[in-house]
């Protein structure tokens, strides 16, 4: 069993869950730009809070009713069970539906590096807000607890186009990506530049990699991105697999130590 386990996941972890990725001809971005004809970046945008919060605030309520709806996937389930299982466990994902902490993944090993959808903030004070959404509800949301609810609007905590990670999150990602032994990525495209960082960083440690993803290539053209790129190619395993299929078969090798079955993922 290998001791300490980093995941890096993103939106095709929840596909099992029956919500869309971002991108291709049924991403919840593409749907987004063909009915607003604007890009998703000017759409979830800091400057379409501050200007036009009711056209973000409208995209938003759709897009709660599938994160309210939704349920863990067997992938994440999977993972669950490798953070009981490892003797150190973290999972850095770029998800903002919750569903690794549905799945029972202590809120202490999950880095919600783009927030999180379940979350509201007055963008004023900070208050932590408990909305229940409706379609029939008045849009934007303002803070109660203002004195001045006019200028108070409540957002989603969650990253924007136009805005950065939390720091402190990073730092911590980084932080524990340097003492892992294995990274398995998954449901992600990996493309910000600051996973490429955390990922680089494990693998100077001497982690090794996974990459799970429907068309993995160990020669993933964000990998190019870090500064010793052929090492990062030369630690990775690129598995050709849905999420759910690959945690399904990968997490219990790990923990019963089927040799046969982990050299198929490089291990």
């Amino acid at each position: 069993m290998i001791v300490n386990i980093l995941a890096i996941t993103g939106a095709g972890l929840s596909v099992g869950s029956g919500l869309p990725t971002y991108r291709g001809a049924q991403g919840r971005y593409t749907a987004l730009e063909a009915e607003y004809g604007l890009p998703v970046e000017k759409i979830v945008s800091v400057d379409t809070l501050r200007n036009r919060p009711e056209l973000l605030w409208k995209y938003w309520l759709a897009m709660h009713a599938n994160y309210a709806q939704a349920t863990p996937s067997i992938g994440h389930y999977a993972l669950k069970r490798l953070s009981e299982a490892a003797g150190e466990y973290m999972e850095v994902t770029q998800n903002v539906d919750g569903l690794s902490l549905k799945a029972g993944v202590d809120r202490k090993n999950v880095i919600e590096l783009h927030g999180s959808a379940l979350r509201y903030v007055c963008q004023k004070c900070g208050y932590v807000h408990q909305l229940g959404l409706s379609p029939e509800m008045a849009i934007p949301p303002r803070c109660y607890r203002c004195r001045d609810p006019e200028n108070a609007l409540i957002r989603p905590d969650v990253v924007m186009f136009g805005e950065n990670v939390n720091e402190d999150n990073l730092f911590r990602a980084i932080d524990y990506a340097a003492k892992t032994d294995l990274v398995i990525i998954t449901g992600t495209t990996l493309g910000f530049y600051y996973l490429i960082a955390i990922l680089a960083t494990a693998v100077e440690a001497g982690a090794k990699v996974i990459y799970i993803d429907p068309e993995a290539d160990r020669e993933h053209p964000m990998f190019y991105a870090a500064a010793d790129h052929e090492k990062v190619i030369k630690a990775t395993t690129a598995i050709r697999s849905t999420a759910d299929e690959a945690l399904c078969r990968l997490v219990p090798a790990l923990i019963e130590g089927d040799r046969a079955t982990l050299a198929e993922f490089g291990l």
